[in-house]
């Protein structure tokens, strides 16, 4: 990195609120740029008098009226467990998805398939002479898969 890009970095860098990597890419360049490092060095040392001196710091109504606007515009929690709520959305979106594949497969399917007219037969009952004989009557081999 050079000069240029480095000096975006200078203010996070002194109050310590850089990334790990780019930290390490600015302590490099420091051991070869004297000119940085002099201009990091007024950096800390103004840091370190606004830090020190009680006219700069805000006093203890800024404070109170900044947590009262956190306090206001908190969000309630919400009585429903999250879980609860992540439940219900998977079973909606199951039942949706059942939904739409039936209304996709009818869709598809209408029409395509012709269906079997039922076939009724009607037969008189035939007299036994007997309650407990028992009468076999063979079936013709055609009919053997409609039985």
């Amino acid at each position: 990195m050079d000069c240029a890009e480095i000096k975006k970095y200078f203010d996070d860098y002194v109050l310590g609120e850089i990334d790990p990597e780019i930290e390490i890419q600015i302590n490099e360049h420091l051991l070869i740029c004297p000119n940085c490092k002099d201009e990091i060095k007024e950096l800390e040392n103004l840091t370190v008098i606004f830090k020190n001196d009680k006219k700069f710091s805000p006093p203890e109504a800024v404070y109170k009226r900044i947590k009262n606007q956190l306090l206001i515009h908190r969000k309630p929690r919400s009585f429903t467990p999250v879980f609860a709520k992540r439940m219900l959305y998977l079973a909606a979106s199951f039942f949706l998805g059942m939904v739409m594949m039936r209304t996709i497969d009818i869709l598809l399917t209408e029409g395509k398939q012709e269906r079997p007219a039922p076939e009724f037969k009607y037969e008189t009952k035939s007299r036994l002479p007997f309650s407990d004989t028992v009468q076999f009557s063979p079936a013709p081999p055609k009919n053997l898969a409609q039985i």
